[in-house]
């Protein structure tokens, strides 16, 4: 700062006098130094233009610098306002001038993986207030808190380990019951605990007994009634509410008590009920018996062999409702009317037999159809027939149906084309009826054997053999159709052959099969 000489002059000759009051002598001395300057001087000094002494230097005017205002600036007092020019700033490579209006999106936080709980281990047990305490059987393992105000270290006892068993302050139920808990300190020269017994009580559970709906078919069909149940209690079953159309009971009971079989095609109640266990309640729940009409089907396959006249088909199949009494007979319909007609003829040696009257060889779809009666459902089926022109050769006898002891197993025995299939019983021997067309034009020797044996024929015109139930593996039986070669004169046909393979199925697991509870050939 640059100090006028006159006013160091001044302010020393002030502070001389010593005539005045200390006050007003400060006073004076701070108005003669500048504490009142006016104008434009700064430093609290008087106007230099206003120094009259004759020792005093020129004043200096000051410019102001370069783009600073020299005026003050209005507005409100104790606020600055920014210049309106100034010195512009040259912003930092790689530093914006101004910030971003979006600062970005912050990054995605990595979530946090829960811990599930291992099962049967609580994240926080307080354990079970000390007193009574009553559980299920089937109830999870649980922890026991020890007497009030028992600070020391305990062991706990069960009494009856029938009910429950202990390890440590955790108790497993193992029955129902009753058990007296005993809590004692483990420091044995401590002092015992007295009225330091509870009572865990543990109750039977529910058996949680249901029974789904049984759907069987009508006519001796049978199935294995099974509730589902958490308790080894013994079920009994009962038969209820029967509706059927024919009037005829839908369902009975076997003997055993478990095992139902169909009979007239309706509904009914099945009731099972469950007796108490040690540590089961008993139970009693419904379900529903649906019993539908019969599938029947047709073992008619297609055919091919030289042109008769008169040719017998044999077919197996349900015709009579044996419940109601219907009996229903079979339309049979060619699609090609020039071949010739189709009958049902039931008086023929060969029992319930297709009678197809061919007046020129052809090819054609032969439809068999059977409707429907109160407890068989419709079934229909459609073979071709091809009759090539016999060019001295035998009509011969083409497999037609392959039926076993019983119709109820009319499923365990097909064929297609050349291929036979049984499903049978181990070590169990069943009777099987082969049947084969048969044609007026047959002359000469003929047999039916089974690998090389002649097959014995009965009364209804089935070629009937005794198989046992050793599976034959990759050697089929063969079966062999023959009609030895004629001639009467008038001409000479040759031998006609028809071969089948003969596959044998056992059933994996026959407990399950009905039909093969019974010992011994059929």
């Amino acid at each position: 700062m640059q100090v006028f000489p006159g006013a160091m002059r001044r302010c020393f000759k002030a502070a001389k006098t010593s005539s005045i009051a200390l006050p007003l002598l400060l006073s004076l001395i701070l108005t003669a130094c500048g504490g009142g300057g006016s104008g434009n001087a700064t430093g609290g000094f008087a106007d230099a233009s206003s120094d009259k002494s004759d020792g005093s230097l020129q004043a200096v005017t000051l410019s102001p610098i370069g783009s600073i205002s020299n005026s003050e600036q209005s507005g409100t007092s104790g606020s600055t306002t920014a210049p309106t020019s100034g010195i512009n700033l040259t912003p930092i490579s790689g530093i914006p001038a101004t910030a971003p209006s979006n600062p970005g999106t912050a990054p995605t936080p990595v979530p946090s993986i829960p811990l599930a709980p291992i099962p049967g281990i609580p994240s926080t047990d307080p354990g079970v207030p000390w007193g009574p305490v009553l559980k299920t059987f089937g109830d999870p393992a649980f922890k026991l808190k020890g007497p009030s105000g028992v600070s020391a270290p305990l062991v706990f006892y069960s009494g009856n380990t029938n009910v429950a068993t202990i390890s440590g302050n955790t108790v497993t139920i193992v029955g129902a019951g009753t058990s007296t808990i005993t809590a004692k300190i483990a420091d044995p020269t401590a002092t015992p605990l007295e009225g330091a017994n509870i009572v865990l009580t543990v109750k039977k559970a529910q058996p949680n007994l249901s029974m789904s709906t049984v759907t069987l078919e009508a006519i001796r069909s049978t199935a294995l009634l099974q509730g589902r149940t958490k308790s080894t209690g013994a079920i009994e079953y009962a038969l209820s509410n029967m509706v059927s159309a024919s009037k005829e009971p839908v369902a009975y009971l076997g003997s055993d008590g478990r095992t139902v079989t169909a009979w007239a095609a309706g509904t009914a109640t099945i009731t099972a009920t469950q007796v108490p266990t040690a540590n089961y309640e008993g139970g009693t729940v419904s379900g529903k018996l649906v019993v539908e009409k019969r599938k029947s089907t047709i073992p008619l396959a297609d055919l091919k062999q030289p042109h008769t006249y008169k040719l017998i088909i044999p077919v197996i199949a349900e015709i009579y409702d044996e419940i109601s009494g219907e009996q229903r007979t079979p339309t049979i319909t060619l699609s090609n009317p020039d071949i010739g007609s189709a009958i049902w003829d039931t008086d023929n040696y060969l029992s319930d037999s297709i009678i197809l009257t061919a007046v020129k060889a052809g090819t054609t779809s032969l439809t068999f159809s059977l409707g429907a009666t109160a407890n068989l459902a419709a079934v229909s089926k459609t073979v071709s027939a091809i009759l090539t022109p016999v060019a001295g050769e035998q009509p011969g006898r083409q497999l037609a149906a392959v039926e076993g002891h019983s119709k109820l197993y009319k499923n365990d025995y097909f064929f297609e084309g050349k291929v036979v299939t049984l499903k049978l019983c181990p070590s169990m021997s069943e009777k099987i009826y082969f049947s084969f067309t048969e044609s007026d034009n047959n002359h000469g020797t003929e047999d039916v054997t089974l690998n090389g044996v002649t097959l014995p024929r009965d009364s209804n015109g089935h070629y009937v053999a005794n198989i046992p139930g050793v599976a034959t593996g990759d050697a089929p039986l063969k079966l062999r159709s023959v009609v030895n070669e004629y001639s009467d004169g008038t001409g000479t046909l040759s031998v006609s052959v028809f071969e089948y393979d003969v596959q044998v199925e056992l059933f994996p697991n026959p407990v399950e099969v009905t039909k093969c509870y019974s010992v011994g050939p059929r």
